[in-house]
C-alpha cells in the first residue's frame, strides 16, 4: 500500500514537472519568436509589450486553502476596487439582458464590465480613463478563461460621458491555469484601441498601477 501511494506521488510530482517545463518552454518560445520586449519582473509577475499597445502578461499565486472556482467569478470583481481604492474610483459588472446586448444573450456566464479609474494624468494634460467590454467566463477541468465577446454592441452611460475618455479594449483574454496544490499561473493577453502610441512615461507609470493592484490581489489570496 505504502509502495503504490509513493508511486501515485512520484507520478503526480512527475506530471507536474512536465506540464510546468511545456509551459516555459512554449512561453519562451512565444517570446522569441515575436520579439516581445520585457517591461517588469516583478513579484511573480511579467509584463511584456508584444507591439505598439499590445500587451502580454503572466503571473502567478498560490493558495492550496482556496477554491480558486469560487473565487475567480464575477461575483469577486468588486474585491478589486475594494483592495485598490486609491486606484479604481468606480466598478460596476451587469449581467446584461437580451434587449441590451442581444448578440450574447445567449451565452452563458457573459457580464458588462466598466471600470473608471483615477484621474493619475491630470497633470500631463491628459483626461480621466475608462475601460468598458462585454467580458465572458469559460471554465474546464484545466483553467478558467475570461475573453472578450467580439461582434457586441456595448450601451453604456459613459459611452456619452465628456467627463473621461472611455478605452475600447479590442482583444483581452486572461487565463487561470489551475495547478495542484492551489497553485495558478495566470496568462494575460490585451490590445488597447488607442490610435496614438502610448508614451513611454505613462506606459511605465501603468504598469506600476497594475503591479500595484496584481500584488495587493495576490497578498490577498496568499493571506486568505
Amino acid at each position: 500500500m505504502i509502495t503504490q501511494n509513493k508511486r501515485k506521488l512520484q507520478c503526480a510530482c512527475i506530471r507536474k514537472l512536465f506540464y510546468q517545463l511545456i509551459t516555459i518552454f512554449l512561453f519562451v518560445g512565444k517570446i522569441k519568436q515575436n520579439k516581445m520586449t520585457l517591461l517588469i519582473d516583478k513579484d511573480s509577475l511579467k509584463i511584456f509589450r508584444k507591439t505598439k499597445n499590445e500587451y502580454h502578461i503572466s503571473a502567478k499565486f498560490h493558495n492550496p486553502n482556496i477554491n480558486m472556482r469560487k473565487l475567480l467569478d464575477f461575483p469577486s470583481f468588486p474585491l478589486l476596487q475594494t483592495l485598490n481604492p486609491d486606484v479604481i474610483e468606480r466598478m460596476e459588472i451587469q449581467m446584461p439582458e437580451a434587449s441590451q446586448m442581444p448578440e450574447a444573450s445567449q451565452l452563458p456566464d457573459v457580464a458588462q464590465i466598466f471600470v473608471l479609474y483615477k484621474h493619475f494624468f491630470q497633470d500631463f494634460g491628459f483626461p480621466q480613463f475608462a475601460v468598458l467590454f462585454n467580458l465572458q467566463r469559460e471554465e474546464t477541468p484545466d483553467f478558467i478563461c475570461f475573453h472578450i465577446v467580439p461582434n457586441t454592441t456595448t450601451e453604456h452611460e459613459a459611452s456619452s460621458n465628456q467627463e473621461f475618455t472611455t478605452i475600447q479594449l479590442n482583444t483581452f483574454s486572461i487565463h487561470f491555469y489551475l495547478l495542484e496544490d492551489g497553485n495558478v499561473n495566470i496568462s494575460l493577453y490585451t490590445n488597447l484601441d488607442i490610435s496614438v502610441d502610448v508614451p513611454t512615461f505613462i506606459e511605465k507609470l501603468t504598469i506600476q498601477i497594475f503591479h500595484k493592484i496584481f500584488s495587493r490581489f495576490k497578498q490577498f489570496i496568499e493571506d486568505y
